[in-house]
């Protein structure tokens, strides 16, 4: 896949640079596009020059103000120059799915589910660790906090690095704890990435090459419920098991992505067990595996630890 492929798609799904409001391709329409693009040996490329028949012969887009559309969306790649440029003063770059850079056990469990493209700030090459996903609510209480601390402290000892939303709560704080125990962290990030990085701890540790931040919403972007709730796949996707901290039952993001990933089986689901915690006692009877702070992560498979120096070489 070459740069205008990369171009190509980013002019149809990415929110930077919109012209005229005109909205930018969903996930599912981008997966339709490809599927076709495949399927009659074409690359994203060969969008750029299609006529109205090609839309319609190939993509099967017959409405003339959807062809519109593409067309329009297309027609901002010379202005995207610009809108990248002013991306990476802020050290914010894109992967498309057509990439090889682009997170593999994600595309490969969520196939056409997963996003067209990632913003991110750091080495993508972090995506090539095994990781620990930590989810649960904004609000916990010391006793929770605790229990978190030591199980990121038995997940790192492992070798396993921390995935996580990068909310305030239990995702900041098993990302704050691996990084301080030496480990390395990716945040999938629902809101602000630019906010995210004028943080100087935050910036540091990218510099080292410990911390990868990724997103599929505008890096500018304000808190979304919707993009909230999305993210929670590419936590579950990118990791090798993920740990409920604590859930409300029935409700909130962190109880959808639980349950999601129950029902869809992409990974090893833990959920820390708590008496008084209503929806972690209701993920464990549908098959959350109950575990405690002492849990060491051992039956998932010991990995070897990644050698810090690798975090830490010039470019």
């Amino acid at each position: 896949m070459n740069k205008d492929d990369d171009l190509a798609i980013i002019a149809l799904c990415s929110q930077i640079g919109i012209i005229n409001g005109v909205k930018p391709l969903e996930n599912k329409e981008w997966a339709s596009v490809s599927e076709s693009l495949i399927k009659n040996n074409k690359t994203p490329k060969e969008l750029f020059d299609f006529s109205k028949e090609e839309f319609m012969s190939i993509l099967n887009i017959f409405d003339e103000n959807e062809i519109g559309r593409y067309k329009t969306l297309l027609e901002r790649s010379s202005s995207l120059a610009f809108e990248l440029e002013n991306l990476n003063k802020y050290g914010v770059k894109i992967v498309t799915r057509a990439s090889a850079l682009f997170p593999k056990r994600i595309k490969k469990l969520l196939r056409q589910q997963s996003p067209p493209l990632f913003y991110y700030a750091g080495d993508l090459n972090l995506l090539n660790y095994k990781y620990i996903g930590f989810v649960g609510s904004r609000d916990v209480k010391e006793s929770d906090i605790k229990k978190l601390k030591q199980l990121v402290k038995n997940a790192t000892l492992k070798g396993y690095g921390v995935v996580s939303g990068g909310a305030k709560g239990v995702d900041s704080i098993a990302t704050e704890e691996s990084l301080c125990n030496g480990g390395i962290a990716i945040e999938f990030l629902s809101e602000s990435m630019i906010k995210k990085l004028k943080d100087h701890k935050i910036s540091q540790f990218i510099r080292e090459r410990r911390l990868l931040l990724l997103s599929a919403v505008k890096p500018d972007a304000g808190f979304n419920t919707g993009n909230a709730m999305q993210r929670n796949k590419y936590i579950y996707t990118q990791s090798l098991a993920t740990v409920v901290i604590k859930s409300n039952y029935n409700q909130g993001g962190t109880w959808s992505g639980a349950f999601e990933n129950l029902k869809k089986g992409w990974v090893k689901e833990f959920c820390l067990e708590n008496d008084n915690c209503l929806g972690n006692k209701e993920l464990i009877k549908k098959g959350a595996i109950q575990i405690d702070e002492n849990f060491n992560f051992s039956n998932i498979g010991d990995i070897e630890k990644p050698k810090q120096q690798s975090f830490f070489d010039n470019d």
